[in-house]
């Protein structure tokens, strides 16, 4: 299923729609996971990962390059430019509107309290990464995911599946129940998973929180 390697083009695209409508203060406009899929590899080439792949395959782990290329390419409005599930040939509709960003944040974990990370999340989405174990994966209802099973964690992953086994979501909430702190994620396998295509998870569980930078005096593109 390709959405599975290609979260990060929904990560990315979902915090920047987010942050766009907030800082610039307008309607929300989706922007195009198919213009990363499709022309990432054009303006940044990376011929030995690309001849790995066929058509039906994404590059994994690109939520950086992603917000790259945000910054530097800029990203156009989903309606002109539609999600297939699949790579293609880089188009871009003349009169599409574009989005850029002035950068990203990465938050450093071990120097950033709960309480930093909280007001970050009022004021825009994150990203994030989990590690995407078969309970991640079947989570289903309004319960907090609480990570792996005791067999899940005793399972022996090479570099190679490690890489494969991340999975970028969008945190757009956190609280706490039953003693436990959580954030609110939005996933992209669709409204079957979790509860709507949302779930409450463990806060130790994200890694590589992160965040596109839209500067408040910037105009409109």
């Amino acid at each position: 299923m390709v959405e599975a390697r290609c979260c990060w083009a929904f990560s990315c695209t979902g915090s920047i729609t987010a942050v766009d409508a907030i800082i610039r203060k307008r309607e929300v406009i989706p922007l195009s996971k198919q213009q990363l899929l499709d022309c990432m590899f054009k303006h940044y080439p990376m011929p030995e990962l690309e001849a790995k792949l066929d058509r039906r395959e994404c590059f994994g782990l690109a939520r950086m390059m992603g917000y790259k290329f945000a910054m530097e390419q800029g990203i156009m409005e989903e309606a002109k430019y539609h999600y297939i599930m699949e790579r293609s040939n880089c188009k871009c509709p003349p009169d599409a509107r574009i989005v850029k960003i002035d950068g990203c944040k990465v938050i450093d974990l071990d120097n950033t309290s709960e309480e930093e990370i909280e007001r970050c999340i009022k004021r825009q989405p994150l990203t994030c990464s989990i590690w995407a174990f078969p309970s991640f994966q079947h989570h289903v209802g309004e319960e907090i995911y609480l990570g792996p099973t005791d067999e899940e964690r005793s399972m022996t992953l090479t570099d190679e599946e490690e890489k494969l086994s991340h999975h970028a979501l969008i945190i757009v909430g956190y609280g706490r129940e039953n003693g436990e702190n959580y954030y609110v994620v939005q996933n992209s396998w669709g409204k079957e998973w979790g509860y709507k295509g949302f779930a409450k998870i463990k806060k130790s569980l994200a890694m590589k929180l992160s965040y596109p930078v839209i500067k408040k005096e910037k105009k409109e593109e």
